[in-house]
């Protein structure tokens, strides 16, 4: 007798461990869960609700570089609630570890068939169609095509730069990211020094799309 309930206290902590790891490790609910870059791993609802809260007491129209006006400044970027590692929203995987009804949507033919959020190939049936906006210093203007076949770009000290391909625009939040090339900058002098980097414009837009109300470059 000692031995079968011991035996069912085993099988009773094994069910409600594998009860566990299928939970959200912060609303405990046992729903489909997320991957972050960093490896953790989170509802979709918990993480948007990380990755899309801004600082109402941080405002600025300029498009700022530093990391404390990125994570109050700019929805879909945020920090991961366990790790504290810097994560782009855009950036977030489906854990195929979990159970989740939209699993079907790794099949489509995408370039990463496993990124919840897919980029933003045409522009023209946007909301975003058409339009410009310009920082408040005049230095940089972003443009978004009404054509299908053209992309957006940024005009920065009177050059003109295409994005690359893989752009967002985030309906819910209203905010626009999108990656570019860059010269790498001496730390001392503040030149170019001839080598490109990769670097990012992140855009949220006011309720009528009328201006951006915030942004970064990073």
């Amino acid at each position: 007798q000692i031995n079968t309930e011991r035996s069912s206290v085993k099988t009773e902590h094994m069910e409600m461990s594998d009860t566990d790891d299928e939970c959200c490790q912060i609303c405990l609910l046992p729903k489909a869960k997320l991957t972050m870059p960093c490896g953790h791993s989170a509802c979709q609802d918990c993480l948007e609700r990380i990755f899309l809260h801004t600082n109402p007491q941080y405002r600025s129209n300029s498009l700022n570089d530093s990391e404390e006006a990125i994570v109050s400044l700019c929805p879909t970027r945020g920090k991961c609630p366990f790790c504290r590692a810097m994560v782009n929203m855009f950036d977030l995987k489906f854990d195929l570890g979990s159970r989740t009804e939209n699993i079907k949507q790794c099949l489509d033919p995408d370039p990463d068939p496993f990124l919840v959020y897919s980029t933003m190939d045409d522009f023209s049936v946007s909301p975003l169609s058409g339009a410009s906006y310009r920082d408040r210093e005049g230095t940089v203007s972003i443009f978004f095509p009404t054509d299908e076949r053209e992309e957006p770009f940024m005009v920065k000290n009177e050059n003109k730069i295409y994005f690359h391909h893989n752009v967002h625009y985030h309906g819910k939040s209203k905010t626009f990211s999108g990656s570019f090339d860059c010269y790498k900058k001496d730390n001392e002098s503040s030149e170019n020094i001839g080598n490109t980097e990769s670097c990012e414009v992140i855009m949220q837009f006011s309720s009528d799309y009328r201006f951006f109300a915030h942004g970064a470059i990073s």
